[in-house]
């Protein structure tokens, strides 16, 4: 308890030297709101950039839990394999490896993707267990 109790007194001492709290941060006047906080509908950081976001692909199957841009201008994707059947199957058909995380049934859905995201062509990745 002892050395409980001076983890403790040590985090109190230690914390506020390694964080900064909002009460010393500079924030534009501009962006505050009536109330005296900060209204974050007003953008922070104003550009020129032409730039827009774009829905390329309705749904590719799979949700992304990690993602990864390669070189080769493919988009490479993973999600869990515990969270049930993606919205992609794999193929070619009867293509089911035995996922272990299942009770060692055949999973017939993707977790993975490559994404060529020029040609906008999606291709299911078989993941091994």
């Amino acid at each position: 308890m002892d050395s409980l109790f001076k983890t403790y007194v040590t985090l109190l001492i230690l914390l506020p030297r390694f964080f900064v709290f909002s009460e010393g941060r500079n924030i534009d006047p501009n962006l505050t709101n009536h109330i005296g906080g900060v209204d974050y509908t007003k953008p922070e950081i104003t550009t020129n950039s032409k730039g827009h976001w774009v829905i390329d692909h309705k749904n590719v199957g799979v949700g992304a839990m990690q993602l990864q841009l390669m070189p080769n201008d493919r988009v490479v994707w993973f999600d869990a394999t515990t969270l049930g059947p993606s919205a992609l199957k794999l193929s070619p058909k009867g293509n089911c490896p035995v996922n272990i995380d299942v009770n060692d049934q055949p999973d017939c859905f993707a977790h993975a993707v490559s994404y060529d995201w020029i040609n906008r062509k999606v291709k299911p990745i078989v993941v091994c267990f």
